[in-house]
């Protein structure tokens, strides 16, 4: 009993001595200031991505970008059953990141990013909405990854 905790304690200090922390300890390590972002498209997306990105917003660097958002969010059939109902779905979420310069105004980059996922359909229609809403947030919190990353390589 005395042994498992004396190692118990040890192993505490050897990893508290070492240095270790959590991976995604640290919300925010970048190195970039969204000055300005005007969005279209998809509202549930928007406003998902609209939300993530206030943080980005309030930090002062020297990188800073004026950024439009489109986003686009589509349900494709892609199987049916003899009946004609639709039995899957392709569930696909766009988003296009328009880097405007400060200085001109002009358009100086463009991104395009996609995120799909195939569902099966669910008989139960209520069911069904909820989760292409989770489905819809978790396909943009992918892309709004997608999109931080791509601001923080940019220059």
């Amino acid at each position: 009993m005395i042994r498992k905790i004396l190692l118990l304690f040890f192993t505490g200090i050897a990893l508290l001595s070492c240095g270790f922390s959590p991976m995604y300890s640290k919300t925010s390590n970048t190195n970039f200031e969204i000055t300005n972002v005007e969005f279209t498209g998809n509202p549930q997306m928007n406003n998902f991505i609209e939300n993530r990105l206030n943080k980005y917003s309030k930090i002062s660097a020297n990188k800073k970008f004026n950024i439009k958002i489109k986003t686009r969010f589509q349900k494709i059939s892609l199987a049916k059953d003899t009946t004609g109902k639709t039995t899957d779905f392709n569930l696909i979420g766009n988003l296009d990141l328009i880097i405007i310069a400060d200085n001109s105004g002009d358009e100086e980059q463009i991104t395009s990013f996609t995120e799909n996922i195939i569902v099966e359909n669910n008989k139960n229609k209520i069911d069904q909405t909820n989760y292409e809403k989770n489905i819809i947030d978790n396909l943009s919190q992918l892309l709004l990854n997608r999109l931080i990353f791509q601001l923080s390589k940019s220059k």
